[in-house]
């Protein structure tokens, strides 16, 4: 299944819930996406809402385990530039892994071994 509804991008979110999610697509179609939330949402990077996303065209959307709302982008690929964007961006290109790792985790890493990661660029 493509990361728009019916190759349409998302237009609306009608409705989410745990696990899935419920959108309209340029087309009228209204389908229900289940799978990780990061496809549903085309939000790779899991990019909190906030101005940032709303700059780069995102819908708000469901409530994060950890506070506010993770963002929708009506494709993928504006979910990929979203992120490309935001880490070479000034907040975070001259960090390094660990540091921009948990400057974007919030400071809660995911438990994946990143210390093969520590001290680059």
């Amino acid at each position: 299944m493509a990361n728009t509804v019916a190759g349409n991008p998302i237009v609306k979110v009608v409705s989410v819930g745990r696990g899935w999610i419920t959108v309209q697509d340029s087309s009228g179609e209204i389908v229900t996406r289940t799978g990780a939330r990061n496809w549903r949402n085309n939000n790779p990077g899991n990019i909190k809402w906030g101005k940032f996303a709303r700059q780069m065209g995102a819908k708000k959307g469901p409530v994060a385990p950890d506070g506010g709302n993770f963002a929708i982008f009506d494709t993928r690929q504006k979910g990929i530039n979203a992120m490309d964007r935001l880490l070479t961006s000034k907040s975070y290109k001259d960090l390094d892994i660990d540091a921009a790792i948990s400057k974007w985790t919030g400071g809660h890493p995911y438990k994946y071994d990143l210390a093969s990661l520590k001290g680059r660029k």
